[in-house]
């Protein structure tokens, strides 16, 4: 067995669990169109080779973004602090939210570690899907619908 390289970490051997990229491509409608017509696609799944050092920060990544995301909600629903206005609100909330993250990118940056969500789409069978048509994405129904948009942003979030 040949033993490939981590994709997110340079002179790695990748021995953790791969990250698996879910791609989909469209390929029209069956049976009519509106409500009555459903989405027809091929769907793949492509495996990222990821050694357990850039598994273990990923997860390091998420666990800290979502603790800032969970800390965020609680102060918000608790009314720990008194905002004057929705737009106040909305600023402190990104401004929480792109604080996590900056600090987990911080982290990547220091221990030599991409991360998944800006350096995925970068792996050549991801490019060579693109140019057949594929797009991110699992599931035509999520996909295709406004549940796709809450999925796409909570890939930025988490």
């Amino acid at each position: 067995m040949v033993e490939a390289d981590c994709f997110y970490t340079q002179n790695h051997i990748a021995d953790g669990e791969p990250f698996n990229y879910e791609m989909i491509n469209y390929t029209g409608i069956a049976g009519g169109t509106g409500p009555t017509g459903s989405i027809k696609s091929k769907n793949k799944c492509v495996s990222i080779p990821r050694s357990k050092k850039a598994q273990n920060l990923h997860r390091i990544g998420f666990a800290i973004k979502l603790i800032f995301l969970l800390t965020l909600l609680s102060i918000l629903s608790i009314g720990f602090i008194q905002f004057p206005s929705y737009y106040h609100v909305s600023l402190f909330s990104l401004l929480i939210i792109l604080f996590g993250g900056a600090i987990v990118h911080l982290i990547y940056f220091f221990t030599g570690v991409k991360s998944k969500l800006f350096h995925s789409h970068k792996y050549p069978k991801i490019i060579k899907l693109e140019d057949l048509g594929y797009s991110r994405g699992g599931n035509a129904m999520i996909s295709s619908t406004p549940l796709g948009m809450i999925v796409y942003i909570s890939r930025w979030l988490l």
